[in-house]
């Protein structure tokens, strides 16, 4: 009789691991987190940003903003993960609503 597979013993013994929640920041993962300004879209989905702090970083667009066409103008606020290592580059991983008129006549 063939056994369903549902049916092993686990051999660690302990218990499961917990899955992690995507939206938690972990402390340690060596990542800086920044708030910051479009500056000039570039191309490949890339970004001048210059943050609050005064510095000017070269960002790349986050795979769940791109798989869900996020796009992004110059002037939009965004949230940043720089890495520690290479301050200069980070990635896009949120964009702020911004109040915007469309289709508002400037009269």
């Amino acid at each position: 009789m063939a056994k369903h597979r549902n049916n092993r013993r686990r051999r660690s013994g302990g218990k499961r691991k917990k899955r992690s929640n995507g939206n938690q920041r972990p402390e340690d993962s060596g990542k800086l987190y920044f708030e910051g300004e479009v500056e000039k879209a570039l191309p490949g989905a890339q970004f001048w940003v210059r943050c609050d702090n005064g510095m000017h970083v070269l960002a790349y667009l986050a795979g769940k903003m791109r798989r869900f066409r996020i796009r992004l103008l110059p002037g939009d606020r965004v949230n940043l993960d720089v890495s520690a290592y290479d301050p200069t580059r980070g990635r896009i991983t949120y964009r702020q609503r911004t109040p915007r008129a469309y289709g508002a006549s400037a009269a």
